[in-house]
């Protein structure tokens, strides 16, 4: 096709973040009062972090694992989500 451009795929690896597992974490504020905060993010848990720092730069993260549940659990709900 005329005037097709090539792509430069250097700048959208930087852009384009592949699939990630969603995942869960908590870090505490170091600010008085020191607060707990939790979140959710399909983006990297370190990403997300990074953002956080401008608001708390001492941050400590304190926890991070996948937020998925077992099938068991998923099973257990799914009639509740369906209604």
């Amino acid at each position: 096709m005329a005037g097709n451009k090539q792509i430069n795929k250097d700048k959208l690896d930087d852009l384009i973040v592949g699939r990630v597992i969603p995942q869960i974490y908590a870090f505490t504020t170091e600010t008085i009062p020191n607060y707990l905060k939790v979140g959710d993010t399909f983006r990297p848990v370190a990403t997300r972090l990074k953002e956080w720092r401008r608001h708390f730069p001492k941050l400590k993260k304190k926890f991070q694992d996948e937020a998925k549940v077992n099938e068991e659990i998923f099973l257990e709900i799914m009639p509740f989500i369906n209604t």
